[in-house]
């Protein structure tokens, strides 16, 4: 029901259209059905998680993310080899998830650097102490918290002089800085073969690619990149995607979200008017309600160890257990 809602929303032809969740099957059937075109990857965070609980291995948790986030695949074989000679099992677990969902060197799609659903937590973090109120209360409280926060970054991009983002313009300034003395050999009119002392890079400017995949991946120019179009003259701010310009900043934030108004004063037509609302035709189920999320596929709840007596299960302050002297 949600999916068609936002099909009906966003329409059925979006190009390079990305879902990221996690591993919950409802959610990737539910994409598969309604967005067949679409690609619907893994959240980091939340396989990383997984990979912390399940095995109780030194590092195992820092070479995983540096392996999410490798550009080459090479780079990301090396962390991934190095990772299973701590325990098969961890390597078994990952290649089940699936590389093209979770690793950046594996990606089939235009993913950018979004590799968790960090956006949906701030939202849900944002609706923590509200999420009991009635739906009207609620509904009205998330349009005025959007309100606000269109407003603030409306404001935010207005102030943006520069053809590009902020951020975007911070990112070119760091890459600039590190390719400074790397040394560009034309191969033709557009491509290169950058030497920066590492593995190097063979970039194309009019396709936009590079070997070191930062280029494909970020839609932003990598280092090489930025050294080849230094030696033809070629402005920066030209290799961006438009989605990085403060003009497609300002344009996302461009219609306000606009207060719905004193009843009173509704004008509502008379075929919705006649219209009768009825409740869903649905059972509530006995007990209290769900309020906390639903794990994800091989998520674990977290199990809590007593620090007194060692057991699983409860905590020192519940512990019932005999406390043992030391003589």
């Amino acid at each position: 029901m949600v999916f068609n809602k936002l099909r009906s929303a966003l329409g059925d032809d979006i190009p390079d259209l990305v879902f990221v969740s996690d591993r919950h099957k409802s959610i990737h059937k539910a994409v598969t059905t309604v967005f067949p075109n679409s690609l619907h990857v893994s959240c980091i965070y939340h396989i990383g998680q997984n990979v912390k609980a399940k095995f109780k291995k030194e590092n195992v948790h820092a070479l995983f993310y540096k392996a999410a986030k490798a550009y080459r695949q090479s780079e990301f074989n090396e962390y991934f080899i190095e990772l299973e000679r701590y325990a098969p099992a961890i390597g078994a677990y990952l290649r089940e998830a699936g590389f093209s969902r979770w690793a950046c060197a594996y990606s089939d799609g235009k993913r950018f650097d979004i590799m968790t659903t960090n956006i949906t937590e701030c939202l849900n973090a944002a609706l923590a102490d509200v999420r009991k109120l009635l739906i009207q209360c609620l509904m009205e409280y998330i349009r005025n918290m959007l309100q606000q926060w269109f407003y603030e970054k409306r404001g935010d991009a207005s102030k943006m002089g520069g053809y590009i983002t902020a951020w975007a313009e911070g990112e070119i300034g760091k890459r600039l800085a590190l390719s400074r003395y790397w040394r560009p050999e034309p191969i033709d009119m557009y491509r290169f073969n950058v030497h920066d002392g590492h593995f190097g890079g063979i970039i194309d400017l009019k396709a936009r690619t590079c070997t070191c995949r930062v280029f494909d991946f970020d839609k932003l120019p990598c280092g090489h990149a930025l050294a080849a179009a230094r030696s033809r003259n070629i402005h920066p701010y030209s290799l961006c995607s438009s989605y990085y310009q403060t003009e497609a900043l300002l344009c996302a934030y461009t219609d306000p979200i606009l207060p719905v108004g004193s009843q009173a004063d509704w004008i509502v037509p008379t075929e919705i008017a006649s219209i009768k609302l009825l409740p869903p035709a649905s059972r509530r189920k006995r007990g209290r309600r769900q309020i906390f999320l639903i794990p994800s596929a091989g998520e674990e709840k977290r199990r809590v160890k007593c620090s007194c007596c060692g057991l699983i299960g409860h905590n020192r302050q519940t512990c019932s257990n005999p406390i043992t002297l030391l003589s």
